[in-house]
C-alpha cells in the first residue's frame, strides 16, 4: 500500500511538473508570437510652405487633411513597424508684396534693345494638392497587459518616426497681382522709361491673374507622431494623437515659370504662372489624427 502511494505520488508530482513546464513554455511561445494590427485614420489640420531663402514672403499657411488604412506588425508588444497608405489633400495661401523680375535682351519696335524690370504688387498664390502618402514608421508604445486581461490595462502611449512619400497627382495652382510696374532700361543709351502706358510702361492696376495645373510630383517627408493609445475592447484600439511632417524635397521645383514680358493686361491674364519664388520650397505639415487599430495574434 506504502509502494502504491509513493508511486502514485511521485507520477502526479511528475505529472504537476511536465504541466507546469508546458505552461511555461506555452506562456514563453505566446509571448514570442507576432501580432499584427489592421487599422483605419484620419486626420488634419495646418500645412505651410518654408521657402529658402524667405524672399519676403508675407505669409503662407493653410490646410490638409488625410484618411486612409495601415497595417502594424509587431516585434513584441512595445515594438512594430507600421505601413499606411492614405489620401490627402492640402490648399496652401502664399502671399508676397511684391515681386521683382528682369528680362533681358528685349527689342523694341525701332529695333533698340532694351531690359524689362517688372515689378508685381499684391501678389497671391494657391497651391492645391491631391495625392497618396505612404509612411514607413518605427512604433514604440508602453507596455500593456495581455489580451486576456485588458480590463486592467485600457491606456497606454505611443510614438512613431520614419519617412512618407507623397505621390501628388492633382496639382493646381492660382495666382494673382494688383498691381503692375514696368520699365525698360536701354543699355546703350543708358536711359530709363517707365511713362508710356501704351507700351506697357509704368503703373497699371491689373487685379487679375490665372490659374493651371502642375505635373506630377513626389515628395518625401520625415514624420513624426505620438498620442495616447485607447483600448475599446479585448483586441480594439482607439489612437488620439499629433503629427508633423517637414518635407525633404521640393516638388514643383521644375514646373515654376520665371515672369515673362508682361507689357500689357491681357498679357499678364493670359501668362501669370507659379513663380520662381525662392530656391527651394519645403511643405510643413502639423495636426492631429485618429485611428482605429484591429489587434491579433500572428
Amino acid at each position: 500500500m506504502t509502494k502504491i502511494i509513493r508511486r502514485t505520488t511521485n507520477a502526479a508530482t511528475k505529472f504537476c511538473i511536465i504541466l507546469l513546464v508546458l505552461s511555461n513554455l506555452n506562456a514563453t511561445a505566446q509571448r514570442r508570437k507576432t501580432a499584427a494590427e489592421f487599422s483605419i485614420h484620419a486626420g488634419g489640420g495646418f500645412e505651410t510652405a518654408a521657402f529658402r531663402p524667405p524672399s519676403n514672403i508675407n505669409s503662407s499657411v493653410g490646410y490638409g487633411g488625410e484618411f486612409g488604412i495601415g497595417f502594424t506588425g509587431y516585434f513584441n508588444y512595445q515594438w512594430g513597424i507600421h505601413l499606411s497608405a492614405g489620401f490627402c489633400i492640402a490648399n496652401i495661401h502664399s502671399k508676397r508684396d511684391s515681386l521683382y523680375h528682369l528680362t533681358k535682351g528685349l527689342v523694341d519696335e525701332h529695333g533698340y534693345r532694351y531690359n524689362l524690370h517688372t515689378t508685381l504688387f499684391g501678389y497671391s498664390e494657391i497651391h492645391k494638392k491631391m495625392g497618396i502618402t505612404i509612411p514607413v514608421m518605427l512604433l514604440f508604445q508602453t507596455k500593456q497587459r495581455h489580451p486576456w486581461h485588458w480590463q486592467y490595462s485600457k491606456v497606454g502611449f505611443y510614438a512613431m518616426g520614419g519617412m512618407r512619400m507623397h505621390l501628388l497627382f492633382n496639382n493646381k495652382y492660382e495666382t494673382s497681382a494688383t498691381k503692375l510696374y514696368n520699365a525698360a532700361y536701354y543699355v546703350e543709351q543708358g536711359v530709363i522709361i517707365d511713362t508710356q502706358e501704351f507700351a506697357g510702361l509704368g503703373f497699371a492696376n491689373i487685379n487679375s491673374g490665372s490659374e493651371g495645373k502642375i505635373k506630377f510630383g513626389i515628395m518625401a517627408s520625415v514624420a513624426l507622431e505620438t498620442g495616447v493609445k485607447w483600448r475599446l475592447d479585448r483586441n480594439i484600439f482607439f489612437y488620439t494623437g499629433v503629427y508633423f511632417d517637414c518635407g525633404l524635397n521640393d516638388p514643383f521645383k521644375n514646373d515654376r515659370e520665371s515672369l515673362g514680358n508682361y507689357t500689357s493686361k491681357k498679357q499678364i491674364e493670359k501668362h501669370l504662372g507659379i513663380l520662381q519664388f525662392p530656391d527651394k520650397m519645403n511643405l510643413l505639415a502639423v495636426g492631429v489624427k485618429v485611428r482605429i487599430g484591429f489587434w491579433r495574434l500572428m
